[in-house]
């Protein structure tokens, strides 16, 4: 997959190559943006942890960045110990306001996931 989307990055599973740990204080507030980020895609298929049922597969943006329902479980289970040091520079930027995505947005994400599916370069 390729790494751009939109205007920003897709979290790949290793969070990019350069991390950082989050402050514990930070913490509450990067999860509360990646939760309150728009469902920008979802399917039928259960996501499970040993066993523990975790979810549906979901992907969600912010119109700049794109990541999948399974992160903040994770981060919520594993902590903020390795975490993309763009994407958190990108939130804070933001001041912790995802906000909503506009029409043009959505319509280009759109597009980028079809593009994935369908493996098109």
């Amino acid at each position: 997959m390729d790494s751009k989307v939109v205007k920003g990055e897709y979290l790949s599973d290793g969070f990019g190559s350069v991390v950082m740990e989050i402050e514990e204080s930070e913490k509450v507030k990067v999860l509360d943006y990646m939760e309150r980020a728009e469902r920008v895609f979802s399917i039928t298929l259960s996501l499970f942890d040993d066993r523990k049922y975790i979810g549906p597969y979901m992907l969600f943006s912010d119109g700049e960045w794109l990541w999948p329902s399974h992160y903040v479980y994770y981060l919520n289970k594993n902590g903020l110990k390795s975490f993309d040091s763009a994407f958190y520079s990108h939130i804070k930027n933001k001041d912790f306001d995802v906000g909503l995505l506009s029409s043009e947005d959505r319509k280009m994400i759109g597009v980028f996931i079809e593009r994935c599916l369908l493996n098109v370069k």
